[in-house]
Order: C-alpha cells, then sequence, then structure tokens
C-alpha cells in the first residue's frame, strides 16, 4: 500500500507555492530570474493518490491487525515461555494450540494493548512538537515518555500472564504493573536490550553497503530476539512470586498448612452450604 503501486498517480508542481508564483510572474513581465524560479518550482512531479479500494483495503487490514494482534502474541509468549524454560518446541502446534485456548482473553487483551500504544505515542508525538512553546507542554511530554515506558514494562506481562494462569482480565492487568515495579531491574535491562537492538538496526540501514543486512534483520532477528529479551525478564519475575511459593520443581502444589487447610475446608463446608 505505502509503496504506491496500486495507488492512482497524478502530476503535480514541485513546488507547493508555484500557484502563487505563477500568478505573480503572469502579472508582470517575465524576468530571467522569474523564468528560472517558474522552471525550478513548477518541474512536475509524480504524486500518489489514494482511491476508494485502496482505502478499503487500508481499513480492511488495519481490523485485522486488531482482531490478530492479542493472539499472536499469546502464541509468541507460549513459544518463547519454553524456550526460557528450555523445554521442546512444537512450533505450529503449540502456536495454534495457545492461540485456541486463550483467544478471547487474547482478543481483548490485544485490542486494549494496540490502542493504549496507538495513544500514548500520537500523545508524545503532540507534545514533543509542542515542546518548546510552553512549559506545560514540556512537563507533558515528560510526563507521557514516563507513562509509556512503564507501559512497556507492564506489557511484558500480560501475555505471559495470560497464557500461564487462569486469570480474569482485569487481574492480568492488574498484577502486570504491579511486577512493572516488581521487576524493575530485569525490565528495564530487557528494554536497553531491545534499544539496542532497534539501534543496530537501523544504524545497518543507515550504511550503505550493509543496508540489505539491516533491512532482513527486523524479519529474522529483532522481533524475536527482542520479545524473548522481554519475555525471559518477565517470566523470572512471575516465576519468584507466584510460582516457587506454590509449587515444586516438578510442578506440583505445595502442601498447605495446618491453618490454610483449615480456612480451605471451612470455605468448601459454606461453598456446600450455600448450594444445599
Amino acid at each position: 500500500i505505502f509503496s504506491g503501486v496500486i495507488n492512482d498517480h497524478s502530476v503535480v508542481p514541485q513546488s507547493l507555492s508555484f500557484s502563487n508564483l505563477y500568478g505573480a510572474i503572469q502579472s508582470s513581465a517575465p524576468t530571467p530570474l522569474s523564468a528560472v524560479l517558474q522552471g525550478v518550482s513548477g518541474s512536475p512531479v509524480l504524486e500518489n493518490e489514494y482511491n476508494p479500494t485502496l482505502l478499503i483495503l487500508f481499513g480492511a487490514l488495519s481490523c485485522l491487525l486488531f482482531l490478530t494482534f492479542g493472539v499472536v502474541n499469546c502464541g509468541v509468549a507460549h513459544l518463547l515461555r519454553s524456550v526460557v524454560r528450555q523445554e521442546p518446541v512444537f512450533l505450529f502446534q503449540d502456536f495454534f494450540g495457545t492461540i485456541k485456548k486463550n483467544w478471547k482473553q487474547g482478543l481483548v487483551i490485544g485490542i486494549l494493548d494496540l490502542v493504549f500504544l496507538l495513544v500514548i505515542l500520537y500523545d508524545i508525538w503532540t507534545f514533543y512538537l509542542s515542546y518548546a512553546q510552553s512549559y506545560l507542554m514540556s512537563i507533558g511530554f515528560f510526563t507521557s515518555l514516563g507513562i509509556f515506558v512503564l507501559y512497556l514494562f507492564a506489557r511484558m506481562y500480560f501475555y505471559m500472564l495470560t497464557i500461564t494462569f487462569d486469570l480474569s482480565i482485569f487481574k492480568i492487568l492488574k498484577n502486570s504493573f504491579i511486577f512493572a515495579f516488581l521487576g524493575f531491574k530485569r525490565n528495564i535491562l530487557a528494554l536497553i536490550g531491545q534499544i539496542l537492538l532497534v539501534v543496530l538496526s537501523v544504524s545497518l540501514i543507515m550504511t550503505g553497503m550493509l543496508m540489505a543486512l539491516g533491512a532482513i534483520l527486523p524479519f529474522v532477528i529483532l522481533f524475536g530476539i527482542g520479545l524473548f529479551m522481554g519475555y525471559y525478564a518477565s517470566y523470572k519475575v512471575i516465576k519468584k512470586y507466584m510460582i516457587d511459593p506454590y509449587y515444586d520443581e516438578n510442578g506440583n502444589p505445595l502442601k498447605l498448612d495446618e491453618e490454610e487447610e483449615d480456612l480451605e475446608a471451612l470455605e468448601s463446608e459454606e461453598e456446600q452450604g450455600e448450594t444445599a
């Protein structure tokens, strides 16, 4: 779509001010300088135009992105969790099996995730354009930037919690923001690693001789290694606070203390009484 292959095309002057310049030239006697200005600013260029078919296609692909963003992230999180655990990975079976199992929560969380990312990026860009105009705009820019970094920490846990535990969407989001602070050291290191990967890819693209390598990296290394860094950091924190205290090394639930057993038995009796 952005390449312009299926767009409509039109020929327009190179300069947006050509119409004003042309009117001024026509209202006075032509001179060598006016002829040069008219030739430079009025040189024709080819411009892409969006036709209705292209707009419909663009809208359909945008909707497809919103519908698939969360479920794909769930499948990828399951694959990378297996890598972190050093477990066997069955690529397509694990990926599509996880999507089938978690598609409802993944769909909702993916839509919320993508919408918030778009909103916060729009805020950052808006405040950045007005950064030097007022003190409030500067505060808004740094505040939005801080919220964005905190959200990047939290979203490392969204999909890992979704595929690992049977939690409601509210609890997934709540625990993710809690872990954003509890695992701050790991989160910041993972974010720094991801930024370095992006800088490496951009640097290779900007380098003429290595441009092809820089263009290939996003499809081969960038997203996979970047997500692995985030999930490696997040799973270690989740394991420390939500798995190790309640399960042994073999994944079996630990035996409850006597007080906890009595409380559990009492709650069970109450539930049976309510059912009766």
